[in-house]
């Protein structure tokens, strides 16, 4: 094998069988690295599985199907703990809809290998079947909080160095339970334990993916209007479904100073406006989500 980075890709697929050959295609002829793609299917009843087994590729493997998941981030968290990366330099997670440019592994190996940073996400282009497109540019100034209220970014960017993701790997096998069965959003959660494990992250502002949109995306790009709405009320519902309670007990940060506040609303509103601007990196996401705090949504 020539010496090029060796990247293992973990692919999770539901129902995507009229994606699929492009987003492989667009994994498999990425410039100047090695890839495997590891497949798992949760339980689609549109063919996917049964075209994803007569894929004859030797750099394709297709797990064995489990119990149904009927969540992308159970279906990750199972490849994280199940797939051995002993000979992967890189990890990257894909969703089975996008499509990627050419140069993202390549990019990423370029900034990890090249920096004391651990874990790489980037910039998008959403982009609808309507021909409209928009970029999403991620701001990769990080806040000493915004590991607490967002990602780093879509998944579907996200690179990991191997020795940080055997940390990973190992963190999820030994809270099994718990992560399995309360995390709903598998990027904002390796966000959130690396950062607060002191892996270093870079953030692109260059785009890497093209990120598609249709009525099946389980996030998105939430734009306009309509946009702000949706990342309010996901916001709120990702707090309220006690994701930073679930965070706070598995990561036992009973005595972290943002928890200790933040489990006392009026402490903590006191603590956002002294520390406002450290919570989202962007600086209207900052306001909407003082306007939450303000009338006790979250």
């Amino acid at each position: 094998m020539e010496n090029k980075p060796y990247f293992c890709i973990l692919l999770t697929t539901y129902n995507g069988i009229v994606w699929l050959d492009q987003q492989i295609n667009s994994i498999l002829t990425q410039k100047n690295v090695n890839v495997d793609i590891y497949i798992s299917d949760d339980h689609s009843n549109d063919g996917t599985y049964e075209y994803l087994k007569k894929i004859e590729n030797s750099n394709i493997f297709i797990l064995e199907r489990k119990s149904k998941f009927n969540l992308a981030a159970k279906n990750f968290f199972r490849m994280i703990k199940d797939i051995s990366i002993s000979k992967y330099d890189y990890i990257a997670f894909s969703d089975q809809d996008d499509i990627w440019f050419e140069n993202k592994l390549f990019k990423s190996h370029l900034i990890l290998n090249n920096s004391n940073f651990s874990c790489y996400s980037a910039s998008v282009r959403a982009f609808w079947q309507n021909g409209k497109k928009k970029s999403i540019l991620l701001n990769k100034n990080q806040k000493k909080y915004d590991h607490f209220f967002e990602s780093a970014g879509p998944g579907c960017t996200f690179v990991i160095k191997k020795n940080a993701f055997k940390f990973l790997k190992e963190f999820i096998k030994n809270n099994w339970s718990i992560i399995y069965n309360n995390i709903k959003v598998h990027d904002w959660f390796i966000y959130f334990l690396m950062r607060t494990n002191n892996y270093k992250w870079y953030i692109d502002n260059e785009i890497v993916v093209g990120y598609r949109q249709h009525d099946l995306n389980e996030l998105g790009a939430n734009m306009g209007f309509k946009g702000i709405y949706k990342r309010l009320l996901m916001l709120k519902n990702n707090l309220s479904s006690n994701h930073l309670k679930v965070f706070e007990k598995i990561f036992r940060l009973e005595n972290d100073i943002f928890f200790l506040k933040y489990r006392k609303k009026y402490l903590f509103l006191i603590f956002f406006i002294a520390n406002f601007g450290q919570f989202r990196r962007n600086k209207i996401d900052n306001f909407y989500l003082f306007i939450l705090l303000i009338f006790g949504i979250v």
